[in-house]
């Protein structure tokens, strides 16, 4: 794979205003395929149809121009803020003192790059010249409508001399509107300190009752101290679903505390998501869900210390694979040896079958190859005894695919066996589901 290469500044010094912090990525645009969305026949990554990329990734509806996505986090938010402004990054000096920032690049089939910026500020006096001038502003278009007002009133609309009703009112409105604009954003300024709850462990898990209504993923994010929401937490977060944004349409997504160190990130299906011919359903697909912080900082806004402490963080995005529901247990396992002709051979029992529509990932030995199996019609293999029956025999031709030619796969009731085709020496097969991953 490619290594994608990130030019950036080693040292920046900073003193009353904000300045612009030069990156570049190389490559810095990119022809990707826009895949089939039938992993079962088709693979996407690498494409068996034969409509590739030049990547080798499936691009039988087209391609499309893909950049590389930068994040960036400081170290000291107190000392250095970094704002994103359209396609440019933008340093804000906050307090003086010194700061680290690292940067991160992420492109398809490119290995991601990093770099770090080591910034100094010297003089951090831009917020408070920021605000003069707001207050400045406000007063100059106070005094302009007013001036307007008390000329088209003083005209040919206040003969007699009366006073404008009204004039009193609008004024104090739009001062107290002007006023307000630069403590708006007061409630969502965010404070990391060493007291800043941190994450302390994380899990993920799916469940439903066979319906498209029943659909649940949750995430659970546990910190290491007592949290208190002051206000929307969601607007803190940033979530993608293998690598897009979710579709609101489909899924829909609710945040909440549960006890007092946990966040629980939860998706269901949207309302009209109803799986029917023709309207949008409840879909994780591969199921690689990132969770991270929309603040460079990683700090979440709305979500606290307990007691109105500083803010939490996240300090990088967390990777979660969402599990299907399906669970299997291994009934038997026999070990190659050649000398004896015998082949190695597992037997895997269906223990439940999938919960909610979302692709289950097998793999048959450490570090092995996973292999996808698609759930679209998981409704169709209820968890009962003849569910359960019925998805081990679907689940024959997906392993067949994956494993190759080198593995026969049958079975029989509720469990599914695996025969290698050659007897080799220490050969080991070792079912079972990648799912539930955090890293």
């Amino acid at each position: 794979m490619p290594e994608l290469e990130l030019t950036a500044p080693e040292q920046v010094s900073l003193g009353l205003l904000p300045r612009r912090l030069e990156l570049e990525a190389s490559p810095g645009i990119i022809q990707t395929g826009l895949d089939c969305g039938m992993p079962e026949m088709c693979g996407l990554d690498p494409c068996l149809c034969g409509i590739p990329d030049e990547y080798g990734a499936c691009a039988c509806n087209g391609t499309e121009p893909t950049a590389p996505v930068l994040s960036i986090a400081s170290d000291s938010t107190n000392t250095v803020k970094v704002i994103r402004l359209g396609e440019s990054w933008w340093l804000m000096p906050w307090g003086k003192g010194a700061a680290t920032l690292s940067i991160d690049a992420n492109l398809p089939h490119y290995e991601n790059a990093q770099a770090t910026v080591e910034v100094n500020v010297e003089a951090p006096f831009a917020p408070v010249l920021l605000f003069v001038g707001a207050g400045m502003a406000a007063l100059i278009c106070i005094g302009l409508v007013l001036r307007w007002l008390m000329r088209r009133w003083g005209g040919r609309n206040n003969k007699e001399g009366k006073a404008l009703p009204g004039v009193v009112l609008a004024s104090a409105l739009l001062a107290a509107v002007l006023f307000a604009l630069p403590l708006a954003g007061c409630d969502t300024a965010v404070e990391v300190t060493a007291d800043s709850p941190r994450l302390a462990s994380a899990r993920i898990t799916s469940r439903g009752d066979g319906t498209e209504a029943g659909q649940r993923v949750e995430a659970r994010i546990v910190f290491d101290r007592p949290l208190q929401a002051t206000g929307a937490v969601t607007d803190g977060l940033e979530l993608s679903l293998n690598g897009e944004a979710l579709d609101k349409d489909a899924i829909a997504t609710t945040v909440s505390l549960e006890g007092d160190d946990t966040l629980l990130v939860a998706l269901v299906p949207a309302e009209g998501a109803e799986g029917t011919s023709g309207a949008h359903y409840f879909a994780v697909y591969e199921g690689v869900l990132v969770i991270a912080s929309r603040d460079a900082s990683g700090a979440l806004a709305h979500l606290v210390a307990a007691e109105n402490g500083p803010n939490a963080v996240l300090e990088g995005p967390l990777h979660f694979q969402i599990p299907s529901g399906l669970a299997i247990e291994l009934v038997e396992a026999t070990v190659g040896d050649a000398a004896s002709g015998t082949a190695a051979q597992a037997a895997f029992r269906v223990v439940e079958t999938p919960a909610i529509r979302a692709v289950s990932w097998f793999v048959f030995a450490p570090e092995g190859e996973r292999i996808l199996v698609h759930n679209h019609e998981f409704a169709s293999y209820p968890n009962s005894d003849t569910g359960r029956e019925r998805y081990a025999a679907y689940l024959v031709e997906p392993l067949k695919r994956g494993l190759g030619s080198a593995y026969t796969i049958s079975a029989q009731g509720d469990v599914v066996t695996v025969v290698a085709r050659e007897a080799i020496d220490g050969q080991i097969i070792a079912p079972a589901l990648y799912e539930g991953v955090v890293d």
